[in-house]
C-alpha cells in the first residue's frame, strides 16, 4: 500500500452544499457582534434588577451611579464576556460542523479522509513553542514601536484592560477562562472557521486569508490591539490553510494567550538599539521556523489505495 504524501487543496475535499454568495462572509463577525450585544444589555439588565432589590436607599441619581459602577467593573465585564463566549462556542461550533465538516468528502475512500484530517506530528510541540516565542517577541515590540508613535491608541488600549480585569488576570478566574480558553476556541470558530471557509469559496486563500485577518482585527475595537490582532490573524489563517487542521489552529491560540497572560517575562526587553533588532531579528526567525514546523507536522496527506 504505497503513500503519496502532499498537500491537498481545499477544492479537493470541500463540496458545499449550496453555491454561497459573498455576502456569507460578513455572517460570523455580524453575529457575534450582536451575540455580545445582547449578552450585555441582558446582563446589564439583570445587573440594575439586583441592584433595585439592595439598593440601601438616596437619590435616583445615587441608583444610576452605583448600577454604572457595576457594569463597569472587572467582574461584570468578565462574567459578560465568559457568557457570550460560551454561547458563541456552542453556536458557532454547530454551525462550522454543519456547513463545512459534513459536507467534506474523501479524495478517494474513507480511510483517506481518516488519514488526512487526523495527522499529526512530534514536529507540532516544537512548532507550537518556536511560533508562541517568536510571535510573543514580535507583538511587544510591535506594540511598543506603535505606542510610541501613537500614544493615544495606548492610553485606549491600557483603559480596557484595567475594565475588563486584563491588568491583573491572575486575579479574576473568569477572565482567565474567557481569555486562556472560551475565548480562543470563540475566535477560532469565528474567523479562521467559518469566515475563512466561506471566502474561499468565493476567492482564493490571500484573498480570504486577510479578509478574516481584517474582522479580526476590526473586531477588538481599538487600533493597538486590533492592529496586532490583524497580525496574528494571518499567521493563524496560514497554519489552517495548510493544515486544514482548525483545532490545531485553537491550540496554537490558546498558548499565545497563555503565555501572554502567566509568562509576561517570556520577552527580555531590549535596552539599545542593537540588542532590540537582535531580539526582533530572533523573533522572525522563531516565529517562522514555528510555522514551518506547524505546517509539516500537520499537512493533510493523501493515502492512495491499491
Amino acid at each position: 500500500m504505497p503513500e503519496n504524501h502532499q498537500n491537498i487543496s481545499p477544492k479537493d475535499t470541500r463540496h458545499p452544499r449550496s453555491n454561497t454568495g459573498g455576502w456569507h462572509i460578513l455572517l460570523p463577525f455580524l453575529a457575534a457582534a450582536l451575540i455580545q450585544n445582547l449578552v450585555a444589555a441582558f446582563a446589564g439588565q439583570l445587573l440594575v434588577v439586583d441592584q433595585a432589590i439592595h439598593f440601601a436607599g438616596g437619590s435616583y441619581t445615587d441608583f444610576i451611579r452605583a448600577s454604572y459602577e457595576q457594569m463597569q467593573g472587572q467582574n461584570f465585564t468578565s462574567l459578560t464576556l465568559l457568557a457570550y463566549a460560551a454561547i458563541c462556542v456552542i453556536w458557532f461550533g454547530i454551525w462550522y460542523r454543519r456547513e463545512f465538516l459534513l459536507t467534506q468528502r474523501p479524495a478517494r475512500d474513507y480511510r483517506c479522509l481518516v488519514r488526512q484530517y487526523k495527522h499529526w506530528s512530534g514536529m507540532l510541540i516544537p512548532g507550537i513553542l518556536l511560533f508562541t516565542l517568536g510571535a510573543q517577541y514580535l507583538s511587544t515590540y510591535f506594540i511598543n514601536t506603535l505606542a510610541a508613535l501613537v500614544p493615544q491608541w495606548l492610553a485606549e488600549y491600557q483603559g480596557i484592560l484595567r475594565s475588563a480585569g486584563l491588568d491583573d488576570i491572575r486575579t479574576s478566574l473568569p477572565m482567565i477562562l474567557y481569555a486562556v480558553c472560551l475565548g480562543p476556541v470563540c475566535e477560532e470558530l469565528c474567523f479562521r472557521g467559518l469566515t475563512m471557509s466561506y471566502a474561499r469559496r468565493v476567492g482564493g486563500f490571500w484573498m480570504a486569508n486577510i479578509l478574516q485577518a481584517l474582522l479580526f482585527g476590526f473586531f477588538h475595537m481599538n487600533m493597538l490591539q486590533g492592529t496586532m490582532a490583524f497580525l496574528l490573524g494571518l499567521a493563524l489563517g496560514y497554519v489552517k490553510e495548510k493544515s486544514q487542521n482548525l483545532t490545531l489552529v485553537i491550540l496554537l491560540h490558546i498558548v499565545f494567550n497563555a503565555t501572554s497572560a502567566f509568562i509576561p517575562g517570556l520577552v527580555i526587553s531590549a535596552d539599545n538599539p542593537v540588542s532590540f533588532f537582535v531580539c526582533l531579528f530572533g523573533g522572525l526567525i522563531a516565529a517562522y521556523a514555528g510555522l514551518e514546523l506547524l505546517v509539516r507536522g500537520s499537512s493533510p496527506r493523501i493515502v492512495e489505495v491499491e
